[in-house]
């Protein structure tokens, strides 16, 4: 189906409330421009918009709404076959040139990053204060025959595959801010592959969000551990005041590799990043601080007097402290 006819008509649609369009476009010549296209209408009973096409089909279709904020919005955009290194662009490229189509973009409170390297996706996922829900996903290729990933913890090669190491980096430390410009963001989660996020990326991924009150980082194959995350949340902020880098951080979650056996010294890193914090601006007093590690079975199985230690260390810089010890025999995956 050609894009430029259902456009002409879709202004008469007055009584829409829902909109779902699967791959019903043919591929486009070129970004097209606006020139001469109706003005943007504001559908006043839209509540729901899912579609998937590519991403400049996307934009085009998106081009003819000024979106109520009330309005959820699902986007893929179809890349199959597209190496990762020109997938850069398409989240932006899927959004209308005038953003103030999508006034969502600008509403969000909260956002996840995710990147599952079983199906090969890569998605943001952002919700305002309300409840409504804007999800941007992309899709290289078609998921893999379905089989038992629980006992493989790199089903996908994830940890042998730099580029996709390298987007992942990319979805942390630059995009937030380009797809989300001005949004008042408090809560933020990544899920991928930790480890292929450098400290200086981390640090400017967390500069994105000076109003953030929780964070989590969980490296999903629990592969990569979490020194450089940890070294950024110790940083200051380049922002005025002076202070550490999201000062308003109130709950941190963090999940990845803790090595070999259990080291009190490396929790100690964790536990002095939080002094350092209190000292430095931050929250004198955590909600919450929760902590999980892949140890080698055998090696951390039970709790011990080191980690009734470790707990007692914490307990001046949060209320609430969870040290969690995964060592399921064959198994880095974890449980919800």
């Amino acid at each position: 189906m050609a894009l430029p006819p259902f456009l002409s008509c879709i202004s008469s649609l007055t009584r829409l409330t829902k909109l779902e369009l699967a791959n019903c476009f043919v591929p486009p010549a070129s970004r097209g421009s606006r020139a001469g296209a109706p003005a943007p209408y504001a559908p006043k009973h839209l509540k729901k918009v899912t579609i998937e096409d590519y991403p400049c089909n996307i934009s085009a279709v998106l081009s003819a709404f000024v979106l109520p904020t009330s309005c959820d919005v699902s986007l893929t955009g179809n890349l199959r076959g597209v190496s990762r290194e020109q997938c850069r662009f398409a989240y932006g490229t899927m959004l209308p040139p005038d953003r103030r189509c999508l006034p969502i973009l600008r509403s969000v409170s909260s956002l996840i990053v995710t990147l599952d390297s079983r199906a090969a996706q890569y998605e943001f996922y952002a919700e305002t204060a309300s409840g409504v829900a804007i999800s941007l996903d992309i899709i290289l290729r078609s998921p893999p025959v379905a089989r038992d990933h629980s006992l493989l913890g790199d089903p996908e090669g994830i940890l042998d595959n730099p580029a996709h190491g390298r987007f992942f980096e990319q979805m942390v430390s630059r995009m937030p801010r380009e797809l989300f410009p001005d949004a008042p963001i408090q809560s933020a989660r990544f899920l991928g592959n930790v480890g292929a996020v450098p400290y200086q990326s981390w640090v400017s991924a967390l500069a994105q969000f000076p109003a953030l009150k929780k964070l989590e980082v969980d490296d999903m194959t629990l592969y990569n551990h979490l020194r450089d995350v940890v070294a950024a949340l110790r940083t200051a902020s380049p922002m005025s005041p002076p202070g550490p880098v999201c000062p308003l951080l109130e709950e941190i979650e963090l999940f990845g590799d803790g090595g070999q056996q259990l080291d009190v010294q490396e929790l100690d890193s964790v536990r002095d990043c939080l002094a350092w914090r209190k000292a430095h601006g931050g929250q004198a007093v955590l909600k919450n601080f929760r902590i999980g590690l892949f140890y080698k079975a055998g090696q951390a199985s039970e709790r011990s007097e080191r980690v009734e230690r470790i707990e007692r260390a914490f307990e001046p810089f949060t209320r609430r402290f969870t040290f969690e010890i995964y060592v399921q025999p064959g198994r880095r995956m974890r449980d919800e």
